[in-house]
């Protein structure tokens, strides 16, 4: 099983301890792959099962079981004023300095969308190792604010001085998917490509329901 770095203890949290299978038949090991991208090491059989949260040049090849949905949260420093605020807009992120793991650098291809609304103007992002500490570190410092998964940023908002805030009147989420080998490579283009368009940042929820799968 591999998955992007930053899943790590989203399959904990989702799933419960790995270790509770020790008692079966069934070996599992969980992988870190080259440049956080799990679907070429699924292709190359150096893993079996990957989960993903973001899009791969070669998704098409792959066959996608949507899992769950966490929600995208605003971290700032308690005294920011939007820690105040209900939720935010577009607007309230023109002019702002994000600070965000590298794996939503635009330079890469494919690029990863922002974690922000549809039409946004940052005016500055500056990118960082997928280590949850240091982007809150930069965060609780002033040096700007970061978008993390619920999960992610809750555990630093006492320690650090944190607080939360909804992106968007509905919230902001991802969806989670396990990719697995398959044939068909059409069939699975039109299910990926239906299923990301659904889940892109500002599309609002997906139009599917239930938790079979989702995010990036």
């Amino acid at each position: 099983m591999a998955r992007d770095e930053r899943g790590a203890r989203e399959a904990e949290h989702r799933f419960g301890d790995l270790g509770d299978l020790a008692d079966t038949d069934i070996d599992v090991r969980i992988e870190t792959v080259p440049d956080d991208a799990p679907v070429p090491a699924l292709l190359a059989d150096l893993v079996d099962v990957a989960l993903v949260t973001k899009p791969d040049l070669q998704m098409d090849r792959v066959s996608l079981t949507r899992l769950f949905e966490d929600e995208m949260v605003a971290v700032v420093p308690a005294g920011h004023p939007w820690a105040r605020r209900a939720h935010l807009t577009a607007r309230d992120f023109d002019g702002a300095d994000l600070v965000l793991y590298d794996f939503y650098d635009q330079k890469r291809i494919p690029s990863m969308p922002l974690p922000i609304p549809a039409g946004a103007r940052p005016a500055r992002i500056t990118t960082m190792p997928v280590v949850t500490d240091l982007v809150v570190e930069m965060v609780a410092g002033g040096q700007g604010v970061t978008v993390l998964p619920n999960w992610v940023a809750a555990p630093h908002t006492t320690s650090h001085g944190l607080a939360l805030v909804r992106i968007g009147a509905r919230p902001l989420t991802r969806t989670w998917f396990c990719a697995t080998r398959t044939p068909g490579p059409d069939r699975n283009r039109r299910t990926w490509r239906r299923s990301w368009r659904n889940s892109r940042p500002g599309s609002g929820p997906p139009r599917t329901t239930g938790p079979d799968g989702p995010g990036s």
